[in-house]
């Protein structure tokens, strides 16, 4: 598996008044690939899954609104956010593309595919479903997202402390990378999380209901995989058959030993069923 990520391209996109930062591998005439992270993420937590992708596919990872070095906004509802997703394809010339989008970057990703069934190839969701973002659920992501945008570090160190012992399952050189491309500095020399942590958690209390995202579901047309940890709190493997049986063309993956996290979990699988997943094997 690459490890690195000096041939990512780094450019922005302006979607709907707003500039979106993306990062993107491979030849420009090749299948394309869109990868999403979850709340919280960053593109660059993809890089290594990307540079293997890239070998075969133009792949773009987006640092989605909120994120990264794309802008804040006033408003993070799940459909702006589609929206958001639906500029970029056209904008950068994606279609027909295969979307892999991992927790909130798998419900974005699932409701595009619903919705605009003509401009998606495959559809990958990662360690998400329906009924993942539970009241209780969304509550704690409420508590930590303000928690969050209160913080700040002395040295990237600290936050990396903070984020191994949330997850104990992380590859040390995977987190280190996803927590050092996820601060930044401020002028008083303390280092910030760069995701909107003030104003993200609105996301979780406009979600469609359960039985509106299973109706989504439903109506997705394209060839799908749905990829859980073996392991996973937010993907029950009941869930996850449900989702098999409710889109036409889907199967599931379970990773062993893999949580919620898998991009910095279990990247190396990850590559190798993605890979195995777009080049239709």
């Amino acid at each position: 598996m690459r490890s690195n990520s000096e041939t990512a391209r780094d450019a922005f996109v302006a979607v709907h008044q707003l500039r979106l930062h993306y990062r993107e591998w491979g030849a420009a005439d090749a299948p394309a690939v869109v990868l999403l992270h979850g709340l919280t993420g960053v593109a660059d937590e993809w890089d290594p899954i990307a540079a293997d992708l890239a070998e075969r596919f133009r792949v773009v990872a987006v640092d989605q609104r909120g994120h990264g070095s794309s802008d804040r906004a006033r408003d993070y509802a799940p459909e702006r956010m589609v929206g958001d997703l639906a500029e970029v394809v056209v904008a950068l010339g994606l279609e027909p593309v295969t979307i892999v989008g991992h927790s909130m970057g798998g419900i974005i990703a699932y409701l595009f595919a619903a919705a605009r069934a003509a401009s998606i190839r495959d559809l990958v969701v990662v360690d998400v479903g329906p009924d993942s973002i539970t009241p209780a659920v969304a509550a704690g992501w409420t508590v930590s997202l303000r928690t969050a945008a209160d913080a700040s570090y002395a040295d990237p160190e600290e936050a990396l402390l903070e984020w191994r012992s949330a997850n104990p399952r992380a590859r040390e050189e995977e987190l280190r990378h996803f927590v050092e491309h996820n601060l930044a500095r401020g002028h008083d020399g303390r280092w910030r999380w760069r995701f909107d942590a003030a104003r993200l958690w609105s996301f979780l209390g406009q979600l469609p209901a359960a039985e509106d995202q299973w109706a989504a579901l439903r109506r997705v047309r394209t060839r799908t995989l749905v990829i859980r940890g073996a392991d996973s709190e937010v993907l029950s493997a009941a869930t996850a058959a449900r989702m098999a049986s409710e889109i036409r063309h889907a199967d599931v993956v379970e990773l062993p030993g893999g949580g919620h996290d898998l991009t910095v979990e279990q990247p190396a699988a990850m590559s190798a069923v993605l890979q195995a997943f777009i080049s239709g094997a």
